[in-house]
């Protein structure tokens, strides 16, 4: 993997960490599919 790769995985892990912290595991994936839709646009 390139610097840049393993850059955006740990900033994906950390934002992860985040919302885990206000979100229950089961409305979690909720709150992350409408973002990957909107990273696909």
């Amino acid at each position: 993997m390139t610097q840049e790769t393993n850059n955006l995985a740990a900033d994906l892990w950390a934002l992860a960490d985040l919302l885990r912290g206000d979100f229950r595991q089961s409305q979690y994936g909720r709150v992350i599919l409408p973002f990957a839709l909107l990273r696909r646009l």
